[in-house]
């Protein structure tokens, strides 16, 4: 099937190149005749054919014509139609003028343009795709990028604190898409997969955003949801100026120190040759956020679900983002046009958490854990250089571009301290009747307001840090061709390098404190503050560590209790780090002589932690594909491709025996390196093929094979065991994980017109083979034996491996985007976008249990596994996603009220008990946006007034299990309003 569709497509290629004869390239670019701004979206026809383009989202257009010439036809909804003929011209760039708009006239408003814009691409695009309007990131004070784009069919948006931090495609977690900018991927910004977080990004950046359902050969395969495409602004004519500050107020903290400002300036030179843009957007924002989570249970065999802890959880989290973009597109020639950009965002979250536990198991208790992260920072930066070039040569079109980026994450030293309270015995807390009880009924059972019960348990500290570095080269050549009068398409090949270098290394180490005596004397003689209790162990007490008492938490639901003072505990921190440090640089015949053993001094390493997510990894990426776009009539396009892709890695990592007695954090990690490499390549077909019975709707149908590669942490050679303690551990990675291959069939019926919209129903059905899992089993007599094992030993396993059970995903979208100009009275101003999925999947989740069996000949019962699977929903995806957005545009005055609905989504999968399967329960929001424009006489240009409400329903996040409708997990962070003020000129 493979070698057929070579054949075809080079056959396809044979004819094409032989029919170039009396074609010649007409480029050009149409902008907004008043305000100098690009036109996305503009149908652009040669008369008396069937031949058409369109302008993407910078206004660019390129069409192949006869070389007799002929006219070419402008057209856009609320513009003056122009017609130009074309002679001896090669580059025709024009400005449509917006249509006269009065009370008797047809209203075409900013939003309905934008909209037509948007939707004008998707109709003309030759594969599935949605795109975000312009004014929509532009216009509207959204959090961020991912906040707009979430409001696409099929997509749901991951928050945290409120704010959208991830995109789930289709019901497939961030993982399984791909972020690019000006169509080159964005560097990995997660410590352990391949996912970009674009939260830092400022829409106000941005031309625009496409969402790609359904690939094409010259995309990046690595992208089974979707690849999402960020494009940046290029500059319009004329001296451009944008100022904005904006203020805003958290509702669940009562907190009014949010900002967010803006600016930018461009301008194009040299008979506007040269365009250059700048923009910088810094930023602070309070997304703190109150949490609950419990965990529940089985004391037997019997359905009775049983409460085991709850925690409460104050996260008091302030992200401080800066970001700026410098863009420069220069036309060295009519023929060829280059492109410099930069981007760098630089993200910071001072993040301080308290949390409370209550254990309702054994003989209860109560534990506080308190975390201070305020010096972490992530950032990430691209630059890159393309170019586009016309050549004569056979009406080629030639891009190529070199780009790096980076990713860098860094967290010095985030801290953690554990209190425990002590409980009198005795308690009749955890009695069964009591566990059966909501968290609000079993919490008042609790009493901890005594400081002086309290002791300190144990503090740590961790250091973490990655780089993911990318250079990346690519190069595309498409030729165009026509044969007759009918048929007309082009072909296209290319290919890219990427070599990626990645590296992540993170330092864990803790002191348990009511075992160290030393601290605690050393302690209680050198800080007055210290006050410890009685008994013999006199631990150190929270006498002079409390800093508040929180009775009014979720809603008034809960007494929190006390808080601790960070900034005395990072006190007690360092102090004891300095005395440490001290005593351990003269050496070990004196920190011995006075600490006894290195686990008393400083702190001792958590070594599982510190190996086990480490990377050093360079990949090389390589990849080449051929494509050719058929056009027969204007009735049937078919697109068939094939894409070859190839990676290499090299990986190094750390294998580690856990020591009986723990290493200080001071000295190397004791074990050995390891070192692995990986290799495979995948051809991939796909084909799209559209068929248009009228002009005002098409079928496109769609089938392509892509990958998700294994994530940097299931691949880096690491080994940690524990021969020990039982019971004895194995835990592995495995750098020879296969590459998940997905096959897609796509379906879309869409319908168009000037008064309807957009009116589309989709379908879609993925599966998988290789599907990755973290396998966990227990090695028993019989099986092959382990690495630091013997025949007889039990040992816990836990490892990546690919599973060769079934999994599909389908589902149908549904998308109405319409104006109503068409309508009399202030209907005409209303503009609507509507969109509904349904997805449904099932994976296998491959389990295995250990039974005493009798062997058949008699005797004791025998240990033996009992391999088994089960069937369940893909994990994130939720089954039902709405999103509604109605806007209101009448002169300066600009509206959207947006809706948005998830419905339930599975978290997890409980192996033994079905009625045990943690899921989130559905969720929606409204939001509300406003801006007003006026102006002054004295000053040019125009002022906008702009607010931001979200979250007006002040709707909560909800976990439960499937058997029990107690929560697992709440979350509240209130809603937010942000208003500013804007000046462009």
């Amino acid at each position: 099937m493979r070698y057929l569709f070579l054949i075809l497509c080079a056959a396809f290629s044979l004819q094409n190149l032989s029919a170039q004869d009396g074609q010649i390239r007409i480029t050009g670019r149409v902008t907004d005749a008043e305000t100098g701004e690009s036109l996305p979206g503009v149908n652009i026809v040669l008369k008396d054919t069937h031949k058409g383009t369109q302008t993407n989202l910078e206004g660019d257009y390129s069409i192949m014509i006869p070389s007799s010439g002929g006219i070419l036809s402008y057209s856009f909804i609320g513009y003056i139609s122009q017609d130009i003929e074309v002679g001896d011209q090669r580059t025709i760039s024009i400005s449509l003028v917006p249509e006269a708009q009065s009370l008797d006239e047809v209203v075409i408003t900013t939003q309905a343009r934008g909209q037509i814009g948007a939707r004008n691409q998707q109709i003309n695009s030759n594969t599935l795709k949605n795109v975000v309007a312009p004014d929509r990131l532009q216009e509207n004070p959204d959090a961020n990028a991912v906040e707009a784009i979430g409001r696409l069919p099929g997509i749901s948006v991951l928050r945290s604190g409120g704010e959208g931090a991830g995109l789930v495609i289709r019901g497939l977690e961030p993982r399984y898409s791909s972020v690019t900018l000006n169509g080159v991927k964005l560097p990995s910004s997660d410590g352990n997969n391949r996912s970009t977080n674009i939260s830092g990004i400022s829409q106000y950046s941005l031309q625009g955003v496409e969402v790609f359902k359904a690939l094409t050969a010259d995309m990046e395969a690595n992208s089974v949801a979707g690849s999402v495409n960020l494009t940046l602004q290029e500059a319009p004519k004329g001296l451009k100026t944008s100022l904005m500050a904006q203020s805003g107020y958290n509702d669940l903290n009562n907190y009014f120190g949010n900002y967010k400002l803006m600016g930018s300036v461009s301008n194009r030179f040299l008979d506007d040759k040269l365009g250059i843009i700048f923009s910088a957007n810094p930023e602070r924002v309070n997304r703190s956020v109150e949490t609950l989570s419990a965990g529940y249970g089985l004391q037997s065999e019997e359905i009775d679900i049983l409460m085991n802890n709850v925690n409460l959880n104050m996260i008091e989290r302030i992200k401080n983002r800066a970001s700026a973009t410098l863009s420069m597109d220069y036309h060295v020639h009519p023929s060829t046009k280059l492109k410099l950009y930069g981007l760098y965002t630089h993200s910071a979250t001072d993040e301080i958490n308290q949390s409370v536990g209550f254990g309702i198991i054994g003989s209860g208790g109560i534990n506080n854990t308190v975390s201070d992260n305020r010096d972490g920072f992530s950032e990430i930066m691209q630059t890159s250089l393309a170019g586009e070039t016309n050549l004569g040569f056979l009406n080629m079109n030639v891009d190529y571009g070199v780009t790096y980026s980076m990713n860098r994450a860094e967290n010095p030293g985030a801290r953690n301290w554990h209190w425990s309270y002590l409980i009198p015995p005795g308690s009749d807390i955890t009695v069964k009747e009591n566990r059966r009880l909501y968290p609000e009924e079993v919490i008042p059972l609790f009493d901890a307001g005594d400081l002086s019960k309290y002791q300190l348990w144990s503090f740590g500290q961790s250091t973490n840090e990655m780089t993911d570095e990318n250079l990346t080269a690519n190069l595309n050549i498409e030729i165009p061709f026509n044969i007759g009068d009918m048929v007309s398409g082009y072909v296209k090949f290319g290919g890219m390098y990427r070599n990626t270098k990645r590296l992540k290394d993170l330092n864990d180490g803790s002191q348990h404190v009511v075992t160290n005596q030393f601290l605690k004397d050393f302690a209680e003689a050198q800080l007055d503050y210290i006050v410890r209790g009685t008994g013999s162990d006199r631990n150190i007490t929270a006498v002079n560590f409390n800093d508040n008492y929180l009775s009014d938490f979720l809603g008034g639901d809960f007494n929190f209790g006390h808080t601790f003072n960070v900034d005395r505990m990072n006190h007690l921190t360092d102090w004891w780090l300095d005395l440490s440090q001290f005593y351990w640089d003269q050496g070990p015949e004196v920190w011995q002589n006075t600490f006894s053993d290195r686990t008393k001094v400083g702190l001792a390493q958590n070594i599982h932690a510190s190996i086990i997510s480490d990377q050093d990894i360079e990949e090389n990426y390589y990849a080449g594909y051929f494509m050719s776009e058929l056009n027969v009539g204007r009735r049937l396009m078919l697109l068939p491709g094939i894409r070859y892709e190839k990676t290499d890695a090299f990986l190094r990592g750390f294998e580690t025996l856990e020591p009986t007695i723990p290493g200080n954090i001071l000295q190397p990690i004791p074990g050995s390196p390891t070192e692995a490499s990986r290799e495979n390549d995948y051809l991939l077909p796909m084909i799209h093929a559209r068929i248009k019975p009228t002009d005002y709707f098409y079928v496109h149908i769609a089938y392509t094979q892509v990958l998700s590669r294994p994530d940097y942490n299931t691949i880096s050679p690491n080994i940690w065991v524990n021969t020990g303690f039982q019971p004895f551990q194995y835990i592995s990675t495995n750098p020879s994980l296969r590459a998940e291959f997905w096959t897609n069939y796509d379906l879309q019926a869409t319908f168009h017109n000037s008064k309807v919209g957009l009116l589309s129903v989709s379908g879609f059905y993925k599966t998988v083979e290789d599907k990755i899992w973290n396998r966990s089993w227990k090695r028993i007599t019989g099986d092959t034996i382990i690495p630091y094992f013997g025949e007889l030993d039990v040992v816990n396993v836990l490892g990546w491996e690919n599973h060769p059970y079934e999994v599909y995903l389908r589902g149908v979208e549904f998308e109405w985007q319409t104006s109503f100009w068409y309508l009399p009275g202030p209907f005409k101003y209303f503009t609507l976008y509507l969109n509904y999925t349904y997805t449904q999947s099932e994976t296998k989740y491959p389990t295995t249990e250990i039974v005493n069996i009798v062997p058949p000949e008699g005797g004791r019962p025998v240990p033996s596994r009992i391999d088994s699977v089960q069937a369940g929903p893909m994990l994130f995806q939720p089954a039902h996603i709405a999103n509604v957005s109605l806007g209101f545009n009448i002169n300066n005055f600009n509206a959207w009220f947006s809706f948005q609905y998830n419905g339930e989504i599975y978290t997890g999968k409980n192996y033994g008990v079905d009625e045990l399967d943690p899921l989130k329960e559905h969720f929606y929001r409204f939001d509300l946006q406003l801006t007003q424009g006026f102006g002054f006489k004295a000053l040019p240009g125009k002022f906008e007034v702009m607010a931001n409400l979200a979250n007006l329903s002040d709707f909560e996040e909800y976990h439960r299990l499937r058997g029990d409708l107690r929560p697992t997990y709440r979350e509240a962070y209130g809603w937010t309003v942000d208003l500013g003020l804007r000046y462009r000129f």
